[in-house]
């Protein structure tokens, strides 16, 4: 609850460009996973994501396949081998994932790096005033 109050206390002090600003770097303004996901298509490597999208389904669609395959092979060596295929598909599908996730990460700990920044930068230009 204090957390809060002094929340609030600091917004009433900041002034209104430091507002406008504060709001681009509002840790909880895409809160949700899906806004997180989505903030990772405006940024500068957007490319990446689509790019690592399309592996991650790719991949996630070829260990499927390999499933189904699996079950229709009828030697043991052809079921080891689907079997392989299907693990290395998801792997690589988790591990696309995983760089996804350090990215909205990084975004969420730059947003409140920035925040912070701002808040510092107004308090030291109280105390020099």
């Amino acid at each position: 609850m204090n957390a809060n109050l002094d929340e609030d206390r600091l917004r009433r002090a900041l002034q209104a460009e430091d507002e406008l600003a504060l709001k681009q770097f509002d840790p909880t303004a895409n809160e949700s996973m899906f806004g997180q996901m989505f903030d990772l298509l405006r940024g500068k490597a957007r490319w990446w994501t689509v790019l690592i999208g399309f592996f991650a389904f790719a991949f996630f669609a070829a260990a499927v396949y390999s499933v189904f395959r699996f079950f229709d092979a009828g030697e043991t060596k052809y079921q080891i081998m689907w079997a392989t295929a299907f693990l290395t598909g998801m792997m690589a599908n988790g591990m696309l994932k995983m760089w996804m996730w350090m990215q909205m990460n990084k975004n969420a700990v730059k947003r409140e790096l920035k925040r912070l920044e701002l808040q510092v930068a107004h308090l030291s230009e109280k105390v020099t005033n």
